[in-house]
């Protein structure tokens, strides 16, 4: 996963897959675009800590999200160590965008206070649910739709118990489509659905540059049926009753 900084002027990519967690490295190419103005961790050396957790996944991070809304980049994960394997709830973390490389500067979120607002925590022990769905989160990714002000999290339905590679949604499942007004919610259903009827793949998203300006239009980007896929979404807004 790359996460774009463009006043840093660098490529960030979470390494995963890992039995001792994972980390924010440099893109390597970026790295040498840069003439070696960014620098590579350690190997072995997780600049963000020990978090077993093998697929996480940033919010979208075009130019439009870094400016208009503030001055961190958050990332998503299933609670859990392998990419195949549902976990019961998702986790949210965030780190200020033109820092991200220092271990001390991630937070976990850690719930909401009495007000409703959240709370962030350095220890991942104390990180608690953004979403939480038993044995229901597994791979997923969340843009920022400017035009609505909403945060679509496109999340994939697990296979049922049972099957060996309860991951594997190539050429048949389900996923469903959540919305909230902020990276930590209040989440709501979007769109639901168990079976699609095309494969739903692995990994899909709505690429930021390519929904309309008004938000009600967008590309869903998956990987359906092992391909590159493409497909069109329209999103009706629901107009709130008049008083």
């Amino acid at each position: 996963m790359v996460v774009r900084a463009r006043r840093v002027g660098a490529f960030y990519r979470f390494a995963a897959y890992s039995t001792c967690g994972w980390g924010m490295r440099t893109n390597a190419a970026a790295q040498r675009n840069l003439r070696g103005r960014t620098r590579m961790p350690k190997p072995g050396r997780s600049p963000i800590g020990i978090f077993r957790s093998s697929d996480c996944w940033d919010l979208s991070t075009s130019e439009k999200i870094i400016k208009a809304r503030d001055q961190f980049v958050y990332a998503y994960s299933h609670d859990g160590p392998n990419a195949d394997t549902p976990a019961d709830r998702f986790v949210l973390l965030r780190a200020p965008r033109l820092n991200l490389t220092r271990q001390q500067n991630w937070e976990f979120f850690a719930g909401l206070n009495p007000s409703g607002e959240p709370t962030w925590t350095n220890d991942i022990a104390k990180r608690e649910g953004v979403f939480v769905n038993p044995e229901g989160c597994l791979r997923s990714a969340i843009t920022y739709n400017a035009g609505l002000k909403r945060y679509l999290w496109w999340q994939q339905i697990p296979q049922p118990r049972g099957v060996p590679d309860r991951g594997d949604t190539r050429f048949n499942g389900g996923f469903g489509v959540y919305d909230a007004p902020e990276p930590w919610g209040p989440w709501t259903t979007a769109y639901f659905t168990p079976q699609w009827d095309v494969g739903p793949g692995e990994h899909a998203d709505f690429p930021s540059r390519w929904i309309s300006q008004d938000g009600r239009s967008a590309y869903l980007v998956f990987s359906g049926d092992d391909a590159f896929s493409v497909r069109k979404a329209t999103f009706l807004v629901r107009t709130q009753p008049s008083r």
